[in-house]
């Protein structure tokens, strides 16, 4: 590449050891290295951000607390998994338990806004976290 190709360069962690250095020059190929990013084909980026829209969602702790317990195969109830569902769903997205408690302190006790247009992120929990 030479001074004044336009470029690009993305860096993504999706864990403290696994990190995504990708980048486009219009006067070359784009890189990627499988040994620094194996999950980058595998689909897992695709779920992590598919759980982050849906994060984003919630208009209320009840919203997620409804969801964590309903985290299961056949989407029934099960009481006293919330918190471990919960640490479940954050690890796999690469958040850690301050990540959780940041998130659950911003939800809890807040309710969904009334007469008004459903909004993502409305307490801004998940932005917080880095989650959206």
């Amino acid at each position: 590449m030479k001074q004044g190709d336009l470029c690009w360069i993305l860096y993504f962690e999706t864990k403290p050891t696994h990190c995504l250095y990708f980048g486009f020059s219009f006067a070359g190929p784009t890189t990627y290295d499988w040994w620094v990013s194996p999950q980058f084909m595998d689909g897992t980026f695709t779920k992590v951000g598919a759980i982050g829209k849906i994060m984003e969602s919630f208009q209320s702790w009840r919203d997620f607390e409804e969801t964590m317990l309903r985290m299961n195969a056949d989407g029934t109830p099960t009481p006293g998994v919330r918190d471990a569902n919960a640490q479940k769903l954050f690890q796999f997205i690469g958040k850690h338990r301050h990540d959780y408690l940041m998130f659950k302190k911003a939800l809890k006790g807040q309710t969904a806004i009334a007469d008004r247009p459903v909004q993502l992120d409305p307490f801004k929990a998940c932005r917080n976290c880095g989650i959206a």
